[in-house]
């Protein structure tokens, strides 16, 4: 289950679909185009890629797991739950 996690700090766990249906899952969910930032752990963290420019709210919980500013609703997806090459 990916971990779907909002600026205000609430989580929600969510299945994603393992294929190209999933890629469009997480932009539904995000609400925008997406982009994945890969942890050292093999988490893949996905993140709205205009969320700066829409001057979204900072994600305070994601930004600490991540070590860098994350802004808007991210989705979590745990290793070998997504691999961008399906």
């Amino acid at each position: 289950m990916a971990l779907v996690i909002t600026a205000d700090g609430q989580e929600k766990e969510v299945k994603i679909h393992p294929d190209a249906k999933g890629f469009k899952q997480i932009q539904q969910i995000i609400g925008g185009f997406i982009v994945p930032i890969k942890m050292p752990d093999g988490v893949v963290v996905w993140v709205d890629e205009d969320g700066l420019p829409k001057r979204l709210p900072v994600n305070r919980a994601v930004t600490a797991k991540v070590g860098q500013l994350i802004v808007g609703t991210a989705v979590l997806c745990q290793k070998g739950e997504w691999d961008e090459s399906d």
